[in-house]
Parts: structure tokens; sequence; C-alpha cells
């Protein structure tokens, strides 16, 4: 190494004080591990009046220009890790620096005030801080900050280490060698980077965990809804399964009244084949006839297949009369009026037959309110005639 590490830096009147308390403070952050903290010489408080005596001697004169900015310098004096002088070695490097500053400056040693801390360190370097005033006897000394000043100090620095410790700066091999110490500057920006960079993964870390409170809320709303489509659905399915218990129970109701009307019809028909082979008069079996048709016009209108069921019944009654085949469909054997019974119920001249029977039926009515012509029987057919 060239020289023992030696750093110098202005000592501002506004921070002057704060500075020193620093120095002072066991609970500061930037001394966690300290494990002393010692005054090795001088008072900061000579150092701050000897400043005010000077800011009020120019105000007496009323001597203008820019205000005094600067009380002093501040000299830090450090080690490699692996050297840890004693208090006693530091307090020699105190002793001659200040011998060193008064041979440079040509004051005199006992007139320059100081302030000297010393900061034992096990887990960092060992260092001394020396604030030393630049207004002694309340006179500005520029010498005091100049760079000779300095030179002289870490020459003072080199050889104190040399007599006490045997260490030769020139002969030492720091173990990180060739890694120059960062500027300021440029430290302080290195330091805001990291800061910016800690507080955006913090960011970050509050945004994941945002996201997850988000999805999991998602979560649970699409599991709200699902269980409530579920519940719709049930509800739905309960209802339609309510509907279909109707339709099932209207449709073997018509089923009942399907099988009503055609018992209904096929008593109609064996009458009529009665009849028939009876011999009975012509009146009574076109009567009969009308019956059967009018029946299975109602049965027919049920489905295709029970119109097709009663065409096949009727032609097999049929079979055995003498009547001749049905004029309309031309295969099936005629009952009336030259047709079969579906031909004839679906035929005009059996719409005009049902409705002279319903006038038939309202003529009567209306005859036996009256208590006239009860014995009267209306026939359309002798009417016709």
């Amino acid at each position: 190494m060239k020289n023992w590490i030696v750093k110098a830096k202005p000592l501002s009147a506004k921070g002057g004080q704060k500075h020193s308390e620093y120095l002072l403070d066991y609970s500061h952050p930037s001394h966690a591990g300290t494990s002393n903290i010692q005054v090795l010489g001088g008072d900061f408080n000579k150092i701050q009046n000897e400043h005010d005596e000077i800011v009020q001697a120019r105000l007496e004169k009323n001597k203008g220009g820019r205000p005094v900015k600067n009380i002093g310098q501040s000299i830090v004096f450090s080690l490699p890790a692996s050297i840890r002088p004693t208090p006693e070695v530091w307090a020699k490097v105190l002793d001659n620096s200040l011998s060193a500053i008064s041979k440079q400056t040509g004051i005199n040693k006992e007139d320059l005030s100081h302030f000297a801390v010393l900061h034992q360190e096990p887990h960092k370097k060992d260092h001394m801080h020396l604030l030393i005033g630049q207004n002694p006897n309340g006179k500005y000394e520029k010498k005091i900050t100049g760079k000779h000043t300095i030179g002289a100090c870490k020459v003072a620095f080199n050889k104190t280490i040399k007599a006490e410790l045997g260490l030769d700066n020139k002969e030492f091999k720091p173990k990180n060698k060739g890694i120059k110490e960062k500027p300021l500057w440029l430290a302080r920006k290195i330091k805001k980077e990291k800061e910016e960079k800690r507080l955006l993964e913090l960011k970050d870390d509050k945004n994941k965990e945002l996201v997850y409170f988000i999805e999991a809320q998602n979560k649970s709303l699409k599991e709200s809804s699902r269980a409530e489509n579920i519940k719709k659905n049930n509800e739905y399915l309960i209802e339609a399964n309510k509907d279909l218990t109707t339709k099932k129970e209207n449709l073997e109701k018509g089923i009942l009244k399907i099988k009503d009307d055609f018992k209904v019809f096929t008593n109609d028909v064996k009458k009529f084949k009665n009849q028939v082979d009876n011999n009975s008069s012509r009146e009574v079996i076109e009567k009969q006839a009308q019956k059967t048709a009018k029946q299975a016009s109602i049965v027919s209108k049920a489905s295709p297949q029970t119109k097709q069921i009663i065409n096949d019944t009727l032609n097999k009654v049929t079979a055995s009369t003498s009547q001749g085949t049905c004029l309309s469909c031309g295969s099936a054997k005629a009952m009336y009026s030259n047709q079969c019974a579906s031909c004839y119920a679906e035929s005009g001249e059996y719409e005009e037959f049902e409705n002279e029977l319903v006038q038939q039926t309202k003529l009567k009515n209306k005859l036996s309110k009256n208590k006239v012509g009860q014995g009267f029987v209306y026939d359309p057919t002798k009417s016709k005639k």
C-alpha cells in the first residue's frame, strides 16, 4: 500500500455539532456491532466557540460577503481489518498527527483545537475520527484545510504504525488488492438504486398478495355462482318434473278417455251388427249407423293409428252385410248413404245431419217449456221429402 488510509472532508458549521454527537452515539444504526467508542482527546466545544468568535467579529466590523460556511476539517484514519491497534497506539497516532499539522502550518500544537474519537468494530475496520478547527484563537487559518496538511497526517500515520506495530505500509498486501473504493457520489447512487430495488420487490410482493387475494375472491365468487346455478338448475328440474308429472297425469286421463270412447264405439258396432243380423227395420239400422259413425269420428281424432283400427273394425263388421262398396274410398263396405262409417263421418251430409239433430233438440226443448206439441217429433228426413 502507498499509505495507510487517511480521508478528509470539510466540517460544516451547520452539521458540525450533529456530527460530534453522532461520533459518540452507540445506538446509531451505523455503529451496530461497535465494541468501543472512546474519546482520545480534545473538545468539540472549543472548535465551536472559535467559530462563533470569528462570526461575531465579522458582524462587529460590518464586514460583508458570504458567511463562514465551515468550521474545520474532518479527518478519518483507518487500517485494514486484519490490523487491530490498541487505544494507546491510536493515541500516539493522534499526537504525532497533531505535531505534523503544527509543523506544516506553523501553528503551535497547543493552539490546535481538535476532537478525536476512536471506533473499534470487530466486524469492520478500526478507525479514528479527528475533527480539527480551522479558526485557532479566533483567526481563520486556510493552511489547516490544505492538501499539504492531509499529506503530513498520512506520513505521521505511516511512521507511527511502523514504529509501534512494525508494519510497513509499502510491504503490506491487502486481501482485496485492485479493488478501488468507490467515490462518495457513486456509493450513494448505488445505495439509492438498491433501496429502490428493495422497494420495488416489496411492492411486487404486495402486488402478489393483492393478486392472490383477488384470485381467491374470484374463486369464491365462481364457487358461489356455481352453487347458485346448481340451486337454480335443481329448482328448474323440480318444476320440470312437476310439469312432466302433470303432463303424464293428463296423458293418462286422455288415454282413459280414449279407452272409454273406444269402448262406447265397440258397443255401438256390436249393436249395429246385431241389428243387421236380426234384420231390424231400415230406420233403426240407419239410426244406429249414424250413432256408430259419430262415435267413430270422435275416436278417430285421437291418432291416425286409431283411425286405421276403426276402419279395419268397421270393414270386418260390414263384411257380412249385404251393403255395397263405399262410393268415396272404394274399399270399405257401405253402411249408410252408400258410404262407409269413416267416410260418412267426414262427409258434409253427416255434418248436415248433426246440425238437424241439434235443431230438433232445441225445438223439442222449446216446445216442452211451452207445454205445446209435446208429442210432436221432428224428423229431418221427412221434412226433406
